[in-house]
């Protein structure tokens, strides 16, 4: 695996073991002390916190998708077209040849993936779209 690739396993591990982990206990703590005259701020830095776990989860697959390793490229594309189409509003499709993709080397499944995703990540800078793909 190229060192690219590792870094960006073990960026993903550590957004989502570490700082996944924090947030997931910091809104375990505010749910907790909700308390009557302060329901209000507890409930909207849930759901802050809340946001912020969204957005590690999602920058932690898109830097390394786990169903690229335990799945195979054509589970990880069709999550990946799945996730833009939901946060950006542009509509995709996917058409593999053959229909029942066989596995490849790790390398060149997570090629092929970088490719597709960066090829989109274009597609959605030129569209006028005003979503951000990341969030």
């Amino acid at each position: 695996m190229g060192g690219q690739d590792e870094g960006r396993r073990r960026l993903a591990r550590e957004l989502h073991d570490g700082l996944g982990q924090e947030l997931t206990a910091a809104k375990m703590l505010v749910d907790g002390i909700r308390a009557a005259e302060s329901q209000r701020n507890a409930a909207e830095a849930s759901q802050l916190i809340e946001n912020a776990l969204q957005q590690v989860r999602t920058t932690s697959h898109l830097l390394h998708p786990p169903l690229l390793e335990e799945l195979g490229l054509e589970s990880a594309l069709r999550w990946y077209l799945e996730g833009l189409e939901k946060r950006s509003g542009i509509k995709t499709s996917l058409e593999i040849q053959p229909p029942h993709l066989p596995r490849f080397a790790p390398e060149l499944e997570n090629a092929v993936y970088r490719v597709v995703q960066e090829a989109l990540t274009n597609v959605f800078r030129h569209s006028g779209h005003a979503r951000p793909v990341s969030s």
